[in-house]
């Protein structure tokens, strides 16, 4: 079993809070986006926990840093761009993945949402020529996409094609002008709303006097292909909001947000359920 914990850390030195987290939840994916200078700081930390734990070189993409304890999980960088990589997994006693991780840039540095639709086609295209490559379509890609899965390069055919049905995922593709789109299926829509999945309405808080203000946005997500979907854990995926009794939120004029002292993302873990490993 994959158990996996993903975290934008905003360059803070929290590797008490990840190796807890790891601890609470028996991860043994890690990954990391914004670590600063703390990679070498975390790993040692989770070392004193488990000295199976290891960071996965970087090649190409190096705004994530992945940590594995298993000891047999090969996870090997097939294609790295600025803003993601793509791995392929592979082990003994599965059948072989592939992984994208991604950090998109934020709104505040790319305002225009073309540009993230940009870079949702580009992926897109990447992802199927290293599908043909592995010959198969079991993948899954993760991170921080500073976009919302509602947004038009995650929902649109040439852009990531995500939808928020299993059972039309399960379709597996739809045709625009006699082409066939791949489907992601992404279930971080059920985070959104008051009655919603979980105990946050999302990743990421942004309060902006703009005349569109979202508050929460769900920026870090999990979108799986359909060939994934009867091995994805879907009870439990969560937005974490404390650890250990400690919380990550705080209280502003009567409303929860991040607290930004600890960092400006939540975590957010899920299990692919593929072995007991």
């Amino acid at each position: 079993m994959l158990k996996i914990l993903l975290w934008n850390i905003n360059k803070k030195n929290l590797h008490q809070e990840i190796q807890d987290l790891v601890i609470i939840h028996q991860i043994n994916v890690l990954i990391i986006i914004e670590f600063g200078e703390f990679e070498d700081v975390i790993l040692n930390n989770l070392r004193s926990h488990n000295a199976d734990f290891r960071i996965i070189p970087k090649i190409i993409f190096n705004k994530a840093k992945i940590f594995t304890s298993i000891n047999e999980l090969k996870i090997d960088e097939v294609y790295g761009h600025g803003r993601y990589g793509l791995y392929h997994l592979q082990h003994n006693l599965f059948q072989d993945l592939m992984m994208g991780v991604v950090h998109f840039p934020s709104k505040v540095n790319w305002g225009n949402s073309d540009d993230h639709s940009g870079l949702c086609s580009s992926l897109r295209e990447d992802v199927e020529i290293k599908e043909l490559e592995l010959n198969h379509s079991r993948t899954f890609i993760l991170g921080d996409f500073n976009m919302n899965p509602f947004e038009n390069g995650l929902i649109s055919a040439n852009g990531l094609n995500n939808t928020s049905s299993r059972e039309i995922a399960k379709i597996g593709q739809r045709k625009v002008l006699e082409k066939p789109f791949k489907y992601f299926y992404n279930p971080m829509w059920n985070f959104f709303g008051e009655f919603s999945k979980g105990n946050v309405s999302g990743t990421h808080y942004f309060d902006t006097y703009k005349y569109i203000n979202l508050h929460w946005n769900i920026y870090d997500q999990i979108i799986i292909r359909p060939e994934l979907l009867d091995v994805f854990d879907e009870n439990n995926l969560d937005i974490i909001h404390e650890i250990n009794g400690k919380s990550l939120l705080k209280t502003i004029n009567l409303t929860s947000r991040i607290d930004k002292k600890i960092s400006d993302h939540l975590p957010l873990k899920f299990n692919i359920n593929l072995t007991n490993v």
